[in-house]
């Protein structure tokens, strides 16, 4: 019996939406499985659709100029910060925080840079620069749940102070007095796993967004999207898809599988070769046969030994 191929291509796209309340709304209509089937309806009417999302939030801290501090600083005291007690919303936070990443990057006014740096001596520029340059730190973390990221908002944007501390409190520390709320920023990430018999096609954002506005109530939004290139993982590995299972003597046709995850030549070269293969060697490598003269009648088999 001939396998068929199982292949899971998956797309991650990233899904802005005009206003924050839009997404949280659409979070809480229970979208994924509309979006499935609306995915399904339209673009993979043979295959299997599994849609999973996760919210992220990028809040991004404006250090006073002159702050050094690390990524890992960062997240550490950011963690620290927000660490779970009696307040179910900083339970909330911690808990997202543990995978939190976070970079740090600086950005200066541009006309303040230039001034800084015509009025410098040159050994003075860096330092100068330096002084009039503000340190952003980004920190993102991911809900799975609409009511997580909205207690999560309310608790980053009305305490500063324990992050203030946490800084402190790190070895080296990072001391400031004060740091304004941060800013927000929203962003749906849905990843679309597409399984069929082959390779599926990416959907266009258009897709995407369509298969959003479908959602009950989410019609109204104004949505855009994005969509990534494809990962693609095999649980039966179709023959046109492996490596050196036949060299020269060619593969079977996409819809033919192999026995595994992986096409090898010892278990899967008579299913996927398109020549003759009438035997083995006792390493498992094929074996190929050719007809003799047409006097002696013979058949001889040249046997590949690795």
């Amino acid at each position: 019996m001939v396998a068929v191929p199982v292949v899971t291509t998956t797309f991650t796209s990233v899904v802005t939406f005009q206003a924050v309340d839009n997404l949280i709304a659409f979070m809480d209509a229970s979208p994924l499985e509309t979006m499935q089937e609306t995915l399904v309806a339209g673009s993979y009417q043979s295959s299997t659709v599994e849609v999973t999302a996760v919210i992220k939030l990028d809040l991004a801290y404006t250090f006073p100029a002159g702050t050094v501090i690390s990524s890992t600083q960062c997240v550490t005291a950011f963690a620290a910060a927000f660490s779970p007690n009696a307040d179910p919303a900083a339970d909330t936070v911690a808990a997202a925080a543990a995978a939190a990443a976070a970079t740090c990057t600086t950005a200066a006014d541009a006309d303040a840079a230039a001034a800084a740096a015509s009025a410098a001596d040159a050994a003075d520029t860096d330092s100068a620069l330096r002084r009039l340059t503000d340190v952003v730190v980004t920190v993102q973390v991911a809900y799975a749940e609409a009511a997580a990221a909205q207690a999560g908002n309310t608790l980053l944007e009305s305490d500063q102070s324990s992050f203030i501390d946490a800084l402190g409190d790190l070895e080296p520390a990072v001391d400031i007095t004060s740091l304004d709320p941060p800013s927000f920023d929203y962003k749906l990430e849905i990843v679309i796993a597409v399984t069929g018999s082959d390779e599926a096609v990416a959907p266009s954002s258009a897709d995407v967004v369509a298969a959003v506005v479908a959602v009950d109530g989410a019609s109204s939004f104004t949505v855009t999207a994005t969509v990534s290139e494809a990962a693609v993982t095999y649980t039966i590995m179709p023959c046109s898809a492996s490596e050196d299972v036949c060299g020269s003597a060619g593969v079977s046709q996409p819809t033919v599988g192999c026995e595994g995850a992986i096409c090898t030549a010892a278990l899967d070269a008579e299913t996927c070769c398109t020549a003759a293969v009438v035997g083995r060697t006792d390493s498992g490598a094929p074996a190929t046969c050719m007809l003799g003269s047409l006097v002696a009648l013979v058949l001889s088999c040249k046997f590949i030994l690795f």
